[in-house]
């Protein structure tokens, strides 16, 4: 076995040194402040709006399974806001958006959104933007207390 070289020791004493003081900041901060109770009181019951937003671009294949996705959601249906982008759709989507509108529970919004506009048009504390998997991870978030 070769004796280290002055390089490698170097390289020792600079990763000693980098790691040594991080973890020793690290268990610092850890043994003085996450011991200590912090008094956050937790409503147990609280459960925030949340609001899913749907953009729609010629999906008249996929819509009726987008809403009834979002409708069969096991949370407060009074809770949810479900906000339809129509982003100038040329097929049947804007008239099936239009009939799957039906469901009571949730208050459905169809309009041309942009960036700028979406902010002053939602009213949930989570929002999340629909994707094959968005309406279960959101109001999971929501149902957890995230």
């Amino acid at each position: 076995m070769k004796p280290p070289t002055t390089l490698d020791i170097v390289a020792l004493t600079l990763a000693a040194k980098h790691f040594g003081v991080t973890l020793t900041y690290y268990f610092y901060l850890k043994n003085r402040y996450l011991n200590k109770s912090w008094n956050i009181k937790v409503d147990e019951n609280y459960r925030p709006r949340v609001t899913i937003i749907v953009p729609t671009y010629n999906e008249a294949k996929l819509i009726q399974r987008k809403l009834d996705n979002t409708h069969n959601q096991d949370y407060i249906k009074n809770l949810v806001e479900v906000i339809n982008t129509d982003s100038a759709n040329t097929d049947k989507t804007a008239k099936l958006t239009e009939d799957g509108l039906g469901q009571p529970e949730i208050t459905k919004v169809k309009e041309l959104l942009t960036k700028v506009a979406l902010p002053k048009k939602v009213s949930g504390e989570i929002i999340g933007r629909y994707e094959e998997s968005t309406p279960r991870r959101c109001l999971g978030k929501a149902k957890a207390g995230v």
